[in-house]
């Protein structure tokens, strides 16, 4: 079933296309959400709220993927409701370099690089730094962390924590940027 099929299907409350959801994208989602750290009912509480949440607020007109896999899109759901479990019950997800999205650096990276490996961008960028930014970067971006958490957890002064990850963000967006990958892939 192709995503036009689905998501067409799915706005009719077809059930060809609910038994495809679950049968196929659910069971890929529920273990890349347990990788982040979530319990397997967490993970399925997750991936029903993200059904939920695409099919109410999706006006009834299709929706339309330019560049994403509607796997991908609700996989972006699923994170950051996830991530809104993580803040509430103080908890931080089992996040690496490997899951660090460039969605949070960059919509236009992201809409660039989505239909393609950009993992691959994202970690030798990520590579390229050094650890305190590498920090930084998944604390602010991932983690959505305020300044003032990040400046506490560094004992530095906020507007001081603010500026190095500033720094660090335009370090690795000029990565990205540059690397002949992403020069490739944009043409």
């Amino acid at each position: 079933m192709t995503d036009e099929e689905l998501i067409t299907g799915l706005a009719k409350r077809d059930g060809k296309a609910v038994k495809y959801l679950y049968k196929e994208v659910r069971p890929s989602l529920l273990y890349t959400m347990t990788q982040w750290g979530a319990t397997l009912e967490e993970a399925k509480d997750l991936f029903q709220e993200a059904i939920y949440a695409e099919l109410k607020n999706r006006p009834k007109a299709v929706l339309e993927l330019h560049t994403a896999t509607y796997k991908t899109y609700l996989r972006s759901i699923c994170w950051r409701q996830f991530l809104i479990i993580c803040r509430r019950k103080k908890r931080t997800p089992n996040v690496t370099e490997d899951e660090l999205t460039i969605q949070a650096l960059e919509p236009e990276i992201y809409r660039q690089l989505e239909a393609m490996d950009y993992k691959k961008v994202v970690d030798t960028g990520m590579a390229k730094l050094r650890e305190d930014c590498r920090k930084l970067i998944i604390q602010s971006l991932v983690w959505k962390w305020s300044y003032t958490k990040i400046s506490k957890s560094l004992d530095l002064v906020e507007a001081t924590a603010r500026q190095r990850v500033h720094r660090c963000r335009n370090r690795l967006r000029q990565l990205i940027m540059d690397d002949p990958s992403f020069q490739e892939l944009k043409q």
